[in-house]
């Protein structure tokens, strides 16, 4: 290590840090002075100062004017390190749209009707980060509205302003970013599991343990997520310097929820995360010491930081009656643990030989592994061997638990489709695989034919899927429309497919589903438009084309005229007929339509979709998608 020493400046005596602090001195670690007076008879050259109250206090600024090189925010940037609304300044990087979700309160005037607004998916929390206050979410913490404005009044009367926060749906993750200025490291992403209890009940803390994957992502996260996190880190970075004009040099660690399309910041910490830290080192192969002297140094670009392939679990271990009403000096008993390694008491002193918990979390146990799950059972044989009056949440981690989040993040971001066809409907059945198989995550909500006997309809059955058939014989187009928009809705599904529909849609019902009405045309559109069946492919033949194809593309009142979202595409040999080019094309529409649909997923929109009126657009190329 590049260490020499380690100093540290702690509040009270600590057991744990006693043991691998080089010096240890106990004082006020909120004032500046006192941090100042340590690092000088120290002679320390490299300070982390993580008092909230001593950074806001300016002691940066203070050890920096004595020489002492910092890794910790200035005041400015401690300012806007606790003030929620600065932090959603800072997160939002400068998007008007952001300020619909959030808005700060003084006075109750207007409170109500903001919090009527979020329709009860928000969060109530003080403005300033460090007054100690907790943050308390509708619903969980508050289970009405008028329990939600009692508690925004007692915030109120107490001096502290109020802000109220929509909830954005999705899984949590944190990511703990270097920055020396100009590049950037970034450290495998973690979940925090912030409910005290089991089943993420119980009252909501700062944490009470983390799980970090095996390939340094999380089961429920998509690389898109991940690398859309880190983008966003590197932004947050240059906002800090817009709003306070100063760069910020060192740790940052922001929370996110990843959505149905992308990931939102939520919480930003300009200094260490807890467990993102532990994280970190755990599966560091790098020595933090020379990290924290190149991000010093500037030289952040040369410095060589890998991480482990590993899987992390921590766990941290509580005196009964935390948070609410915590007992002191609880015993916590270490003597049955063999491998301390995996032990990091926390809130600890030391006392006739026996340890007792002073405060919040008494110890974290970390357990690591090549999966989640071999991590987790290391980290829960370890805490089962601290008896006493303490406690911790035995589920973090557990296979049940990964599998429940991985499957609320994909059931957020499942699409649903609705299938209106007439024949057959072979084309269903690869996207139905392509279901099964995990490859699209999505569901065919409901097929609706005109045809009581079609097998598309058959073919919904058997696969338990919702099948509708609505008479269309003798009836006026807009009415028969009108009804399958009926049942579509009824669904809520989110595009609609014609596979196989042997009708012309109206006029009214591409308005009502533009942008999200797709058919697929057996040729290269805009080629051979306007024909059909063995008619397309005898042109394909008559005008000595090399190849065909097919065009999944969106529906519009002009007959084969919308965007074309997809084209896959097939050679003409000479040997070819009219019926072997149909059934090389039809082989190829299942595909399209996947890719159709995978397209939707990841931009929840189509090409085409944001026009007023969708025009022909051709796609040169063979087996690609349109832009």
């Amino acid at each position: 290590s590049l260490c020499s020493a380690v100093l540290m400046l702690v509040s009270s005596n600590n057991a744990a840090l006693s043991k691998i602090a080089d010096v240890l001195s106990t004082g006020d670690i909120h004032d500046s002075r006192a941090i100042l007076d340590f690092c000088q008879t120290n002679k320390a050259e490299i300070a982390i100062v993580l008092s909230p109250k001593a950074l806001v206090d300016g002691v940066v600024d203070l050890l920096q004017s004595a020489g002492v090189r910092v890794l910790a925010p200035s005041k400015r940037v401690a300012e806007l390190d606790n003030d929620r609304s600065l932090i959603r300044k800072a997160l939002s990087h400068g998007r008007a749209s952001a300020a619909a979700d959030f808005a700060s309160f003084t006075s109750s005037e207007g409170l109500e009707n903001f919090l009527d607004s979020m329709q009860g998916n928000y969060a109530i929390k003080p403005l300033v980060k460090s007054s100690g206050k907790p943050v308390k979410v509708a619903g969980s913490d508050c289970s009405s509205k008028a329990e939600c404005m009692e508690c925004c009044k007692e915030l109120l009367a107490q001096g502290q302003a109020v802000v109220v926060e929509k909830l954005q749906e999705g899984q949590e993750f944190s990511i703990l970013t270097f920055s020396d200025g100009q590049s950037y490291l970034h450290a495998p992403p973690v979940q925090v599991y912030t409910r005290c209890y089991v089943n993420d009940s119980g009252p909501l803390v700062s944490g009470v343990g983390c799980v970090g994957g095996e390939d340094l992502s999380l089961p429920f996260l998509e690389p898109r997520d991940l690398e859309d996190a880190k983008r966003q880190n590197e932004e947050v970075f240059k906002s800090i310097k817009e709003i306070t004009g100063e760069a910020y040099r060192g740790p940052l660690c922001v929370t996110y929820t990843a959505g149905v399309n992308a990931v939102h910041g939520i919480d930003l910490q300009v200094n260490f995360g807890l467990f993102e830290s532990l994280a970190m080192l755990s599966r560091a192969k790098f020595d933090v010491v020379g990290l924290l002297a190149s991000v010093l140094e500037g030289k952040l670009s040369s410095f060589k930081g890998e991480f482990e392939s590993a899987a992390v679990v921590m766990k941290s271990i509580f005196p009964f009656g935390f948070p609410l009403n915590t007992q002191q000096d609880v015993s916590v008993d270490v003597s049955q643990l063999q491998d301390n390694s995996s032990l990091l008491l926390d809130n600890v002193r030391e006392e006739n030989g026996k340890l007792l918990a002073v405060g919040t979390s008494a110890a974290v146990l970390v357990g690591t592994g090549p999966s989640i799950a071999s991590a987790e059972k290391v980290c829960e044989a370890a805490v089962r061997k601290i008896p006493g009056s303490v406690f911790h949440r035995p589920d973090i981690g557990t296979a049940s638990s990964i599998a429940a989040r991985t499957e609320s993040q994909r059931k957020l971001r499942r699409i649903k489709i609705g299938v209106v066809g007439s024949t057959r409907g072979s084309s269903l059945q690869p996207i139905l695989y392509a279901i099964h198989d995990g490859r699209l995550n999505a569901e065919i909500s409901v097929v609706v034919s005109n045809v009581a006997s079609s097998y598309i309809l058959q073919r919904a059955r058997v696969n338990n899927i919702k099948a509708v058939h609505i008479p269309g014989k003798g009836r006026q187009r807009e009415e028969f429309d009108r009804d399958v928009t009926a049942a579509l809705r009824a669904e809520q599904v989110d595009i609609v497919m014609l596979i196989g529909f042997m009708r012309i849609v109206s006029g009214e019902f591409c308005r009502e589903w533009h942008g999200k009405l797709l058919n697929v045309h057996p040729s290269l559109l805009p080629k051979h438009a306007n024909l059909m069946d063995i008619a397309v492919h005898q042109s394909v033949l008559d005008a000595g084309d090399t190849e065909t194809g097919c065009t999944v593309h969106q529906v519009v009142e002009e007959v084969d005229g919308g965007d074309a979202v997809v084209q896959m595409s097939v050679p003409v040999l000479p040997s070819d007929t009219a019926e072997t080019l149909k059934s090389k094309v039809q082989a190829l529409e299942g595909e399209s339509l996947i890719r159709a649909a995978e397209m939707f997923y990841r931009d929840r929109k189509l090409p085409g979709a944001e026009k007023e009126d969708c025009k022909k657009q051709k796609v040169a190329g063979g087996d690609k998608m349109a832009n």
